[in-house]
Formats: C-alpha cells, sequence, structure tokens
C-alpha cells in the first residue's frame, strides 16, 4: 500500500476512503529538515509503490543517490540539467507536445508569462505582452509547418524572430508573407495580420519582436544548442503507463533557466493529463507524483491552483515544499491561499517569518509565539479532517529501504 511518510510516527494510506488528496504542502526554513524528513523517504516510499516521479533536483543530490537504486527496481531515468544543460541525459522539444492550434498558443503564453516579470509588473501596459505573445505563437507554427521533422526547435524560433525587418523586407517577413497567403485560415496568417498592422509605426513593430526575442535570448546560448541537438527526447505522456523519473535539476541562485522548468512542467502535467483524460476511467495508468522543492522560489507553474484542484481524480499529485507561506504568495499572489486549501495534508517543521507563524497559529489555536519558538526537530501535521498532530521529524535512514538504497551505492562504489 502506498503511504506517505510525514513524521517520525506519522504515515497516512494515499488510497483512502475518505476522499482525502495526496498533495502535501510543506513549509520549513532553511535547515529545518525538508528533504531529509519528507523528499527522501517518500521518494522511497513511491517507488515501491512503482509510481512515477518527476522531482525538482535543486542541488542535483537527489539523482546522486538514488538514481543507481531506482534503475534496479525497474525504473526509466531521465535527468534534465538546467545548470549544466549539456551534461543532461535527453533533450526536451516543447514541439513535441504541440498537436493542435491551441498548443501554439499555449506555449506562447507560457514563454512570455514564465517570466516573472512579465506575470507580476503591474505597471505595464498588457498591450505589449499580447502582441508578442501573436508574434510568437504565428512564428512556433511556422516553425512546425516549415522545418523537416525533427528540426523543429527553439533555435528555428530564434533564427525567424531575427530575420525580421520592420521595413518589411526582412527574411522571414518573406517567408510569413508567402505562409499566409496560402493558409489564409492559418495561426500564422491571423496573427502575421494583426502585427502587420503596426509595422508602419516601425518603432511600435520593433518594440513587438524585440520583446519576442528578449524571452528567446536565454535559449541561444551554446549549451542549450547541445541539449536541444541530443538524441533521447524524454515523452512525458509515459510516466503515467510505464515506471519513469525525471531528475530536474535547476541552481538554487541562478534564476536564468527558471522560466524554461516552468514551461517544462507546465507541458508535463498537460500531457500526463491528456493521456489519463483518454482513458476509460480518466486516470493514469500508474500515478504520477510530483515532488517540487524549493516551490515558490524557482518553480511557477502557469495555472497552478485550479491543476491541483482537480488533478486527484487524474491519479496525479503534487507534493510542494516551501520555506514560508510569504514566499509562496510572492509566486501565486491571491492563489496562494487556493494552493495551501487544496493541499490535504499540511507540514510545518520550523519558521521565523511571522506570516507562517500567524498562518498556522490559526490552525493550532495557540499564540503567534508559541510557533516561532517551536523547537528544532519538533513538528506539527495537519490532514484535512482530523485534528492537528504534533510529532517529530522524520530521519530517512530508519526507513524499511534505506539498507537497500546504501547497499546497491556501495556495489556501485565497488564496481567502479
Amino acid at each position: 500500500m502506498e503511504e506517505l511518510v510525514l513524521g517520525k510516527t506519522t504515515r497516512f494510506p494515499i488510497e483512502n476512503k475518505m476522499g482525502i488528496n495526496a498533495h502535501v504542502c510543506v513549509f520549513g526554513g532553511s535547515g529545518s529538515g525538508k528533504s531529509h524528513s519528507i523528499v527522501r523517504p517518500n521518494i522511497l516510499n513511491f517507488s515501491s509503490a512503482g509510481s512515477s516521479m518527476i522531482i525538482s533536483d535543486p542541488k542535483g543530490s537527489l539523482e546522486k543517490e538514488f538514481k543507481d537504486y531506482l534503475k534496479t527496481k525497474g525504473y526509466k531515468i531521465y535527468s534534465i540539467n538546467l545548470i549544466e544543460p549539456e551534461k543532461s541525459s535527453c533533450t526536451y522539444n516543447p514541439f513535441d507536445y504541440i498537436s493542435k492550434e491551441i498548443d501554439f498558443i499555449k506555449l506562447a503564453h507560457r514563454i512570455i508569462y514564465s517570466d516573472s516579470l512579465s506575470r507580476t509588473c503591474k505597471n505595464q501596459d498588457p498591450y505589449w505582452n499580447r502582441m508578442a505573445e501573436a508574434l510568437l505563437a504565428g512564428l512556433l507554427e511556422l516553425t512546425m509547418c516549415v522545418e523537416k521533422e525533427g528540426d523543429e526547435t527553439l533555435d528555428r524560433v530564434i533564427y525567424y524572430t531575427s530575420h525580421l525587418s520592420a521595413n518589411g523586407l526582412g527574411e522571414t517577413n518573406d517567408i510569413l508573407d508567402n505562409f499566409a497567403e496560402k493558409r489564409k485560415d492559418s495561426l500564422v496568417a491571423k496573427n502575421w495580420i494583426k502585427i502587420k498592422s503596426v509595422m508602419p509605426a516601425e518603432k511600435t513593430f520593433s518594440c513587438i519582436v524585440s520583446s519576442v526575442q528578449e524571452h528567446l535570448a536565454r535559449y541561444e546560448s551554446e549549451e542549450m544548442t547541445k541539449f536541444f541537438n541530443k538524441s533521447e527526447r524524454i515523452c512525458f505522456e509515459d510516466f503515467a503507463k510505464e515506471k519513469s523519473v525525471l531528475f530536474l535539476k535547476i541552481s538554487d541562485t541562478d534564476d536564468t533557466y527558471y522560466d524554461f522548468a516552468n514551461i517544462i512542467y507546465g507541458q508535463a502535467i498537460d500531457s500526463i493529463s491528456m493521456y489519463a483524460d483518454r482513458n476509460i476511467d480518466g486516470k493514469c495508468r500508474i500515478p504520477v507524483r510530483f515532488i517540487l522543492d524549493d516551490f515558490a522560489s524557482n518553480v511557477w507553474i502557469d495555472s497552478f491552483p485550479k491543476i491541483i484542484s482537480t488533478s486527484r481524480a487524474r491519479n496525479i499529485s503534487f507534493m510542494i515544499i516551501c520555506q514560508s507561506v510569504q514566499q509562496l504568495r510572492m509566486g501565486y499572489q491571491d492563489s496562494a491561499q487556493t494552493i495551501i486549501s487544496n493541499s490535504d495534508n499540511l507540514v510545518l517543521m520550523g519558521t521565523n517569518d511571522v506570516e507562517t507563524a500567524r498562518e498556522f497559529s490559526i490552525r493550532l489555536d495557540i499564540p503567534v509565539y508559541d510557533v516561532l519558538t517551536q523547537k528544532r526537530g519538533d513538528i506539527y501535521i495537519f490532514r484535512a479532517g482530523e485534528k492537528p498532530i504534533e510529532d517529530e521529524r522524520y530521519d530517512y535512514r530508519e526507513h524499511e529501504l534505506y539498507g537497500l538504497l546504501k547497499k546497491n551505492a556501495k556495489d556501485e562504489r565497488e564496481e567502479c
């Protein structure tokens, strides 16, 4: 039976008659043991049950520790390294997840709005982002239609963007004009008409093109080119059909590729959810568990409040790890409370943040001061429909599978 490990003496079955979901939201300051006490033991539990996992791995330590063990359990292992992209074991190509016109629009939206400045800047005129989104959606469809199969990459989108000209004489201008003339009902044609209407205002057109170029600039590096050209491609639908694990390595200090990670998560959730919806029972054949460490600092998933409220029925769950409630609110504004409310399992591992303490003092019906002075190592666990539980944090070295994990690591070192 698959269980959640939340404390030294606290485990809950994922399947239950009460309809309690498997989403977990963990709050704890730096050094409170979130990875040691929550992430690591639950990787062991999920693997024992044969669930697929998509794991945020900010320091790269989880892949090093669990990769070989998971291979012995029959898992297909993928690694995407957004610190050194060329060292990834596979590539991820957003074009692989496009099958209809709306997918171009969604991808363009994610590329433009995965950038935190585009999401949160209240003084910015939305016109610029909307026009940039329209241009980018058209260029995405153009790339998909004119490039050979397998050559549709963001590299080519960057190429087409850089060869647009406000005077109408650019190479891409000609390609767009010809394509739009032949396929008048295409997204390319409809969006190109909008963009061409502002070409007489040269500065306006140039600003729109520059906005798209700015959002694509981070994918122009030599390292990303090598990443996009890797032979093995990840297919997220397979995670719902066979035991698979993705370790997504993201820097916890450099935000260069945070936007790209957010696009990966978004398309992964879409792909897995669509597979579940095609099944008669509306569920993934194999449960898929997202373990998202540093959720509020380096992960932003478009429409996540809506996703977390509907994913249980599809056999998808999320374990999100945050340092504070305030940090979550900075990323999701008013929707942060929706995320917390839709997580039927909450864990507080200690905090120095007053807002977090105030949130949990209400749940515990104790003074804020008592929450702020919570002894390190003591935790509070909240489960929907039950009274709060006081427990100690779990030492994953006491897990029944820890011996196998260490034995496999030892055998691997001896072979080397």
